[in-house]
């Protein structure tokens, strides 16, 4: 006996077990991963107010602020709207520089297309007259600041593809 050691043999864990045990790590690997896209796309899509408005700091007079959020997989990245006066959307759209330094110079625009927040929710391309409008784009990715003259509407979208 006094060669021999006694060793005990391997916790074997039924299949089922290992099985469950996995949820638990999943779940905290997508919360970590998808944690605030989910929030966005079941939270508020309106906000009277654009200081009461969560992702990104807003003129501070702004009001009716529309939202399409972030969802995984879509090309579509988060979409807003809200209105505000030029001034104070042209002091908004240059604030963006610091954050993106590529974003071109603001140019006033006859015409031109862009991603809008439709009355159901969605988004849709759609055509806007008279604009002041400032952009990126590289490749496939995209993102504008866009100030619609006729409406009073400062939008600001992008994509990824």
């Amino acid at each position: 006996m006094d060669s021999e050691t006694i060793t005990k043999p391997p916790l074997k864990l039924k299949p089922w077990l290992k099985r469950v045990s996995l949820i638990p790590v999943a779940f905290v690997i997508f919360w970590v991963l998808f944690g605030s896209v989910v929030v966005e796309c079941f939270g508020p899509k309106y906000f009277v107010h654009g200081r009461d408005f969560p992702y990104d700091a807003l003129p501070a007079n702004s009001t009716d602020v529309r939202l399409f959020p972030l969802i995984p997989f879509c090309p579509v990245g988060r979409t807003y709207e809200f209105k505000c006066s030029e001034e104070e959307f042209l002091e908004w759209a240059s604030g963006w520089r610091e954050k993106i330094p590529k974003l071109g110079e603001i140019q006033i625009k006859d015409r031109g297309f862009y991603d809008r927040i439709t009355s159901d929710g969605g988004v849709k391309v759609s055509e806007m007259g008279e604009h002041a409008v400032t952009g990126w784009t590289f490749e496939d990715r995209g993102i504008y600041f866009v100030y619609d003259r006729t409406n009073g509407r400062a939008l600001r979208t992008s994509h990824s593809r």
